[in-house]
């Protein structure tokens, strides 16, 4: 009924009610399935200059989710690959943390730069979304995978995986689950259009890992090395590939002159 408040699901009201039972238990099943000791790594000091988790920018964080969620938006083509306008996300990101209603469509903000917004957003945390504490168990998931084992094998380790990706989710700050929940449902739903935004898991993991999983101090541990060299690579790779969009569309614009057929020689670009 309108205007009765829902009552929370049995794990949400376990949690309120018997909090530090609730996390023992997490950390208890956690180390049963990743075979490793339930107190997770010490929670780093935040870092100077860089925002903390709070209701106004979850509440920011939110916002651009739903517009960029909306049925016209979400299929546009290399969502989170294109760059739009630096100094309007700049804007933007400055009214969000106002708390200013924004129509974001009438002002002139493209969807690119929304997308540009929300990852800035995400890593301007202090604190990543998941929480550098957990870090160390996340790397350890990808381990439980037996890829030649037999199939009911291998369906055991997916269980496995599964689970304590879970339990993992489960022991976030409450702020921080909220939003790490809507933020995988979201981009859920971007990589089901990717037929459109050309946006596979595989591309979004590659591009919001980084933000949302890896801690902003590095971590001396041969395991973090290989986990964060990864997605640094692929981010310059990304990079590269924008920044000669960008020279293609910006030549591409360019009056037919003898300047511009010079360059175009000189750099070997093949323009329309």
């Amino acid at each position: 009924m309108a205007g009765v408040p829902q009552r929370p699901d049995e794990v949400t009201e376990f949690r309120i009610v018997h909090a530090d039972t609730f996390v023992m238990l997490c950390r208890m099943h956690l180390s049963f399935v990743l075979d490793m000791p339930y107190k997770l790594s010490k929670e780093p000091e935040n870092t100077c200059g860089e925002v903390p988790l709070t209701f106004v920018v979850a509440r920011s964080i939110r916002l651009i989710m739903h517009h960029l969620s909306l049925e016209d938006n979400v299929g546009t083509e290399g969502l989170f690959r294109k760059s739009g306008s630096v100094c309007r996300q700049q804007i933007l990101k400055s009214l969000l943390m106002r708390g200013t209603p924004l129509d974001f469509k009438k002002e002139g903000y493209s969807v690119h730069d929304c997308a540009c917004v929300l990852k800035s957003l995400l890593a301007d945390l202090s604190e990543p979304l998941l929480t550098s504490e957990t870090f160390t168990a996340y790397c350890k998931i990808p381990g439980l995978c037996r890829p030649r084992a037999l199939p009911s094998v291998r369906i055991e380790c997916l269980k496995r995986q599964l689970k304590a990706a879970q339990l993992l989710l489960l022991l976030l700050p409450p702020l921080n689950y909220s939003l790490a929940s809507e933020l995988l449902v979201f981009l859920h739903q971007v990589s089901s259009a990717r037929e459109l935004n050309r946006m596979t898991p595989e591309s979004l993991a590659l591009l919001f890992t980084p933000v949302i999983l890896c801690p902003r101090e590095p971590v001396c541990t041969t395991l973090t090395f290989c986990v964060q060299q990864k997605p640094k690579e692929e981010a310059i790779k990304a990079y590269t590939e924008r920044a000669l969009a960008e020279l293609f569309d910006y030549v591409n614009e360019m009056p037919e002159t003898k300047q511009k057929k010079r360059f175009v020689k000189q750099v070997g670009l093949c323009v329309r």
